[in-house]
Parts: structure tokens; C-alpha cells; sequence
């Protein structure tokens, strides 16, 4: 697959910056969309044409042959999926949850079978790949995960074809896709790449930590669910699974840090400035996306993480910018896919880390800012964001290695 086809990708993140920071507009200007709109082509558009599409590249990169990607067809899967990720676009733009919008919805679910149907098949001819190895295991326990997310969509319709739309089976619903995709399938993926990045370069990892840090996420994410839905009328019947999973969670932050502790000097000596504040950004994020997870089965906790808007689109962005984004672009980089050959690429990466923190920050201290403060800078950083991404597709060679 050839490595221009991940311009797409970032063609996908800008789009998902420019409304971003249009809905950050809102507050201050009137403009002639409809926020929601803007808001579920936001959100349908990072999973499904951005990280979605950034893992399949990845993920089929590292584990495929040539042979194999050309006999399953991969290079037709993902064109397929950037000409429905563009009509989703579109559609939600304008529609909102409608017609067109809920038929591209069902065609990219229905390749996005394919691909893991494929890929499962196709895995195992490559006699190179290490059948067993954490890193696949990783992989294959993030794809398992994205097939379990997948029965969300179909339950939805199920419920509101009911006309129970609001209701709290349909915001379960919700949250179960939201939970298996970035707790499930987005993470476990991340770090599929990230213990086989450690070794093609030859970084040794504690193997018997990092194991266990497999085996206690993995037993964690079902339960896990439960953390989701604490601010629910039913809660107090799920309470002690979701005790059960934040401690699940809690002790395989122990383990992944001792997995890497003994690396951490070689990392840094391996990969450049720029590189390594992306590492200590995605791992502070990870961290922080496990505690405050943990933390949110304390009644004092609920209360922020269920009521504050500010504060759960401060954990959702620390998710999917912080560990999420920021990771895939440190592995497009240390893969040889994406280049840093010039200056301006540098900028926009420093640009979108800026941006994302001082984001961060403002979303988190809110109450203790001016409104209109708060909302002019949030937009002002939203921009910068933006920008960040604009200057990363500015040179056309950054996708040529």
C-alpha cells in the first residue's frame, strides 16, 4: 500500500479541526449550521476517518505482505472506506442523522467487517508474523473489541425505531460503542503498534510485565463498561463490578510501567526531541484516561465527570487527541510513513500539542475563567489546532518516504 495513501487520513483530521473550531464559533458569532450537525459529523468523522482509517493503514502495513495486501484487497477496502467517510461528512454536515447519513453509516460498518474478516484470514499466511506475540495479541484482542463495538449502531436503531430516543437504554447504547471503540479497539491497537515498534528497534521491554498489563486490560474492558453508565438512575446495581473493574485498571497501570521502566532511557536516546514529547504526552494521557476512569466510581468524582460538560469533553479530547491522535502520528513518523523533513511539518506538530494542552487547561479550569474569555480562547487554540494540521498536508512530501 502505497504511503500517499495516508494524505486521506490527514485530509480526514483537518476537516475534523475546521468543526471543531466552528463549533467552538458558535459561542461567540451566530452561523448559519446546525450545531448538532456539525457536532455528529465532528465525531463520526475522527473515528471513522481519521483513527479508523490511520489503524487499518498501520495495521495492515506491519502485519501484511505485499501479496497478501494485493490477494485481500486492501488498497480497495480503504478507498472504498475514504469515498464512504466522505459521504458521511457530507451527509451529517447537512442532514444531521437522517436517510443518507444512517445508509453511508451502514456501508462503512460493513466494510469495516470485511477488513477484519480479511485481515484475520490473511494474518495467518504470513509466515514473518509471530502467530503468538504480544504485540499481535494486542492487535487481534483491538479488532475483536471493534467487533463488539460494532452492535451499538444496530441496537440504536433497534431502540429509536421503538421511539425510545433519549432514553436511557438509548444513551447506554451510546456509550457502549464509545467505550469499546477508544477503550477497546483504539487502545489496544495503539499498543499492538507501540511493543512492535520497541522491537524492530530493538528495545527490550519486560515481557512478563507487559503480559500482565495485557492480561488485566483486557479481563478490565467488559467491566469496565460499567464506569460509563455510573451516572445512570441504575447505577447502584453495577457498582461493584465498576469497583471491580477501576481496580482491574489500577494494577495494570502498575505492570505497563513496569513493562517499560528499564526502556525508558533507550527510548529517549532512540528517538529525537519532537518524538519524545509526543511519547510522554500519549503516556501521561493513557494514565490520566485510566485514573480519572478509576476515579469516577467515587461519588464526589460522578458528579463532575457526569454533569460537567466542559470536564467530559476535556476526558474525550484527552482520549482521542492526547493518546490517540498524537500516537498515530508518532507511529506514522518512527514507521517511515510520514515524514519530518522540513521545518513547517515540525511547527504544526508543536502547533496541535500546544493547542491540545492549553485546551486541556481551559476546559478544566472553566468555572474560574470569564465566559467570554474562556470561549474566546478556546477557539483561538481550537484555530491554532487547525493550522497544525493544515501546515502537516502543507508539503505533499511528508507523505513520499
Amino acid at each position: 500500500m502505497n504511503v500517499k495513501l495516508v494524505r486521506y487520513n490527514f485530509i480526514f483530521l483537518f476537516f475534523v479541526a475546521v468543526l471543531g473550531s466552528i463549533m467552538r464559533f458558535f459561542p461567540l458569532q451566530t452561523l448559519p449550521f446546525n450545531y448538532p450537525n456539525i457536532l455528529h459529523a465532528h465525531s463520526h468523522v475522527a473515528f471513522q476517518g481519521w483513527v479508523y482509517l490511520s489503524l487499518f493503514y498501520l495495521i495492515v502495513k506491519q502485519y501484511l505482505n505485499e501479496k497478501e495486501i494485493s490477494s485481500g484487497k486492501y488498497k480497495l477496502q480503504f478507498m472504498l472506506t475514504v469515498a464512504v467517510v466522505t459521504c458521511i461528512l457530507i451527509s451529517f454536515t447537512y442532514q444531521g442523522y437522517g436517510l443518507f447519513s444512517i445508509v453511508f453509516s451502514t456501508l462503512f460498518q460493513l466494510l469495516n467487517y470485511w477488513f477484519i474478516i480479511r485481515f484475520f484470514n490473511d494474518v495467518k499466511k504470513n509466515e514473518l508474523v509471530k502467530l503468538n506475540s504480544l504485540p499481535l495479541r494486542f492487535i487481534k484482542a483491538s479488532l475483536w473489541f471493534n467487533l463488539l463495538s460494532t452492535m451499538a449502531p444496530w441496537a440504536i436503531g433497534i431502540i429509536s425505531a421503538k421511539g425510545l430516543s433519549g432514553s436511557e437504554a438509548y444513551h447506554s447504547a451510546i456509550y457502549f460503542f464509545l467505550h469499546f471503540q477508544y477503550n477497546g479497539w483504539f487502545t489496544f491497537a495503539i499498543f499492538g503498534l507501540f511493543f512492535l515498534l520497541l522491537e524492530k528497534f530493538n528495545i527490550s521491554y519486560h515481557i512478563k510485565s507487559a503480559t500482565n498489563f495485557f492480561i488485566f486490560l483486557v479481563v478490565s474492558v467488559v467491566p469496565a463498561y460499567s464506569l460509563s453508565l455510573l451516572g445512570m438512575s441504575y447505577k447502584t446495581s453495577i457498582l461493584y463490578v465498576a469497583y471491580f473493574a477501576a481496580i482491574l485498571q489500577l494494577v495494570s497501570i502498575i505492570f505497563f510501567i513496569n513493562s517499560i521502566k528499564s526502556s525508558i532511557s533507550v527510548l529517549f536516546q532512540n528517538f529525537n526531541n519532537l518524538f519524545s514529547w509526543i511519547i510522554v504526552i500519549t503516556a501521561c494521557s493513557f494514565l490520566l484516561k485510566l485514573v480519572s476512569q478509576s476515579l469516577s466510581v467515587l461519588e464526589i468524582f460522578q458528579q463532575i465527570a457526569f454533569t460537567n460538560r466542559n470536564i467530559i469533553i476535556a476526558f474525550i479530547h484527552l482520549v482521542m487527541l492526547g493518546f490517540v491522535s498524537l500516537s498515530l502520528i508518532g507511529f506514522f513518523i518512527k514507521f517511515e510513513i510520514f515524514s519530518l523533513k522540513n521545518s513547517l511539518t515540525k511547527i504544526g506538530i508543536l502547533f496541535l500539542i500546544f493547542g491540545f494542552v492549553i485546551t486541556e487547561i481551559l476546559l478544566v479550569t472553566s468555572g474560574f475563567i470569564s465566559s467570554q474569555l474562556y470561549q474566546i480562547a478556546i477557539f483561538i487554540f481550537s484555530i491554532l489546532m487547525t493550522i497544525g494540521v493544515g501546515l502537516l498536508l502543507l508539503r505533499k512530501n511528508n507523505f513520499e518516504n
